[in-house]
């Protein structure tokens, strides 16, 4: 496996991890107050909370086909 491989899947579960725990469960409110400045001023708090998850999920399976992927170039 390439160690760029690696290390961005490692980076994808790691950010997934912090994202969907402090935005999505814990609901941190620094964190959601960057959401809803990034993505949209008028939203609610649930909706930020739910981006978050959202983006955590797709950043796991991000993590999960590039450890497949470089697998594969080995």
């Amino acid at each position: 496996m390439g160690i760029g491989y690696l290390l961005g899947a490692i980076a994808a579960f790691l950010y997934a991890g912090f994202v969907g725990y402090f935005g999505g469960i814990k609901k941190n409110a620094g964190l959601i107050r960057l959401v809803k400045a990034k993505i949209g001023k008028n939203m609610k708090d649930q909706t930020a909370a739910n981006w978050c998850i959202g983006m955590s999920i797709f950043m796991l399976v991000l993590g999960i086909f590039l450890i497949v992927f470089g697998l594969i170039q080995a």
